[in-house]
C-alpha cells in the first residue's frame, strides 16, 4: 500500500495485478507517507483504517485520509490464480513447499482452504481489497492504457517499468546493476519452472475457479 499526503491517493496493492510495477511507479512521487501503513505490501484498506491508531498515536487525521482517492488495479481471476501459481513454485517453493506443481490440483486446494493456504494473501477475492472503499479502479488487461490515465487523473507524469513480484524496489539504482539482477532472476526463474508440471488448466478447474472467485467475477465484470 501507498500513502500519499501530497497527492491525496491511497493505493492498495492487490496481489499479482502488476501491482509491483504500478508500486514502484507511485512511489517516486513526493508526499509518501510511510508512517501510517503496514510492512506488508497487501494490507485491505479496513486493514488499515483498524492499526491507523496504534501506528500513528492519533486517528485525528484518519477521517481525512478516507477522503482520499483509494486506486488500484485488478486482473481476471482465473489469469491471476495462474500467475499466483507459478509463483509460488518457482520463486516461493521453499515458504509453501506444499504448493502442488499442478495448477489443477492447486485449484483444489484453493477450493478446500487447508490450514496453511490461509497465509496465502493472494489466494484472497480482490473484493476483500476494495471492500470499505470505492476505489478507481484499472485492469491489469490494458495496464498501459489505464496507468496511463491514472497518471492523466493525479496530474503527474510517470514511467511504468514492467518488474516482476519478487523485483523488489530496486527500480530507481543503477540501470546495468539493475537490469543484470532482472536477468539472474530471470535465469533462476526459469531453472525453477522446470520443476512446474506442465498440465494446463482444465476447463473444470476454470469453472471450480470461476465459482470459487464469484463475487470477483460478477462486481468486477469479467
Amino acid at each position: 500500500m501507498i500513502l500519499n499526503d501530497k497527492y491525496r491517493f491511497v493505493f492498495v496493492h492487490i496481489p499479482k495485478t502488476a501491482g509491483t510495477s504500478v508500486r514502484n511507479a507511485l512511489a517516486a512521487l513526493d508526499g509518501r507517507n510511510t508512517e501510517a501503513v503496514a510492512q506488508t505490501k497487501h494490507e485491505t484498506p479496513m486493514e488499515f483504517f483498524a492499526h491507523f491508531d496504534e501506528r500513528t498515536g492519533s486517528s485525528a487525521n484518519l477521517e481525512d485520509i478516507k477522503s482520499y482517492r483509494f486506486v488500484c488495479f485488478l486482473r481476471h481471476p482465473v489469469d491471476r490464480f495462474v500467475s499466483l501459481h507459478r509463483y509460488l513454485v518457482t520463486t516461493h517453493r521453499h515458504v509453501y513447499p506444499q504448493v502442488p506443481r499442478s495448477i489443477n490440483r492447486f485449484s483444489d486446494v484453493a477450493a478446500d482452504r487447508p490450514d496453511w493456504s490461509t497465509a496465502i494473501r493472494a489466494l484472497r477475492p480482490q473484493v476483500d481489497f476494495v471492500r470499505g472503499v470505492h476505489p478507481w479502479i484499472g485492469r491489469f488487461e490494458q495496464l498501459e492504457q489505464d496507468f496511463s490515465a491514472l497518471c492523466e487523473m493525479l496530474d503527474t507524469d510517470l514511467e511504468l517499468q514492467h518488474l516482476n513480484a519478487s523485483a523488489g524496489s530496486e527500480a530507481g539504482k543503477d540501470g546495468k546493476s539493475w537490469n543484470m539482477r532482472k536477468l539472474l532472476g530471470r535465469i533462476k526463474r526459469m531453472r525453477r519452472s522446470s520443476d512446474v508440471a506442465p498440465d494446463p488448466i482444465t476447463a473444470q478447474s476454470r469453472r471450480k475457479l470461476e465459482t470459487l472467485y464469484a463475487d470477483d467475477m460478477e462486481r468486477f465484470g469479467y
